[in-house]
């Protein structure tokens, strides 16, 4: 009787462990898009979100912007272990403000130009004298009376 239950009691954990494997193996795997993969349920980050797709891809920004952080901060270490090493490091004095070897130089303003005469963007525009147009001045009424009475004779 006791192996019998205890043969039921092994046979019944047996059978119960493939389902609970079969189960949590069907959610896990890679989602698939008509645009390729979109994200993998079985990673820690999945996890994390729990199941909430905005908040992985948070979560999954973060992680790059770390490492985005991390690599520079490699790259920088190593620029300054090679600056150190060949000697062409400069510690800044006391007198100097403080400069970043690594910062872009700043550009300077452009000056604002000023009227110049000669130059040809500034320079006024050339008027170039046009004909006059005659005009016709009125005849008076004495000048107009002779014009228009024929004359005898």
């Amino acid at each position: 009787m006791r192996k019998a239950v205890g043969l039921a009691l092994v046979l019944s954990a047996v059978l119960q462990t493939p389902g609970l494997a079969q189960s949590r193996r069907g959610r896990t795997g890679t989602v698939m898009t008509p645009f390729g993969p979109a994200y993998d349920t079985g990673s820690a980050e999945f996890r994390q979100s729990g199941g909430n797709p905005l908040l992985l891809e948070q979560l999954m920004q973060q992680k790059m912007m770390m490492q985005q952080q991390q690599m520079m901060l490699k790259a920088q270490q190593q620029m300054l272990k090679a600056q150190k090493s060949n000697g062409t490091l400069k510690t800044p004095t006391t007198s100097s403000p403080a400069v970043n070897p690594l910062a872009a130089p700043q550009r300077r303003k452009k000056k604002r130009r000023t009227y110049d005469p000669t130059h040809p963007v500034t320079a006024p525009a050339v008027k170039t004298e046009t004909p006059k147009a005659t005009t016709v001045t009125p005849a008076t009424p004495a000048q107009t009376s002779a014009a228009t009475t024929p004359k005898k004779p």
